[in-house]
């Protein structure tokens, strides 16, 4: 099989035809971590069932055995489904260093599909500077985007500032309140909040206005 990964850069072994073990890369600047995973796969038989085991998670606990399972998407469809939880298992395993494993099981079903795995709901970078650009475009007088530094891989870490152009003064003092959407990459659902939190902010309602006048 032919396997391109994304934001893995991990590693695959090939067990079987029908079980694959996938390890993780660690999170960046943090080896004790790892959680996020992103993978696809070409080349795939019509029918043909797979065991995905991602073998060296470094958490104890998860929402896996909670009912959570990965996401996935495919060529011919583009929205994000979830596996079935009823295919997905998290454990601690002894035949990887006594690491948490989390296995899923699934069916391909069209062969000239290339499908996509991950953690949970990816929220992109080019996700971010597209939403930031269409803000920038309304061109509102109370929405500012700077950088604020560099990320360790070279990305840019924007920082958003929504409130009334009154505040905007070096002598005025105002309470700030400051809100961030993830620290690790697997927390990606904040990421979504935190974009429909500042929808809600940005909207021409007096509730919103409220907001950012104080």
């Amino acid at each position: 099989k032919q396997w391109y990964q994304r934001r893995v850069r991990g590693r695959v072994d090939y067990i079987t035809e029908l079980d694959y073990d996938i390890f993780i890369r660690p999170d960046t600047c943090n080896p004790r971590f790892r959680v996020w995973f992103y993978f696809t796969v070409e080349n795939v038989k019509s029918d043909q069932r797979v065991i995905f085991n991602i073998v060296n998670f470094s958490k104890t606990k998860s929402l896996y055995r909670e009912g959570m399972s990965p996401v996935v998407r495919s060529t011919s469809r583009p929205k994000w489904q979830r596996v079935p939880g009823k295919n997905v298992f998290y454990y601690k395993c002894p035949d990887h260093r006594k690491n948490y494993v989390m296995s899923f099981a699934f069916q391909f079903d069209r062969e000239d599909d290339v499908y996509e795995f991950a953690y949970c709901f990816p929220y992109t970078n080019a996700r971010l500077s597209s939403w930031i650009t269409k803000q920038e475009e309304r061109d509102i007088d109370y929405f500012y985007a700077d950088v604020l530094c560099d990320t360790v891989q070279q990305r840019n870490l924007d920082i958003i500032t929504i409130t009334s152009p009154d505040n905007i003064h070096p002598t005025k003092q105002k309470r700030v309140i400051f809100i961030t959407a993830r620290v690790h990459p697997g927390e990606s659902p904040s990421s979504y909040v935190c974009e429909g939190l500042m929808e809600f902010l940005l909207e021409d309602t007096s509730e919103a206005k409220a907001l950012r006048d104080h």
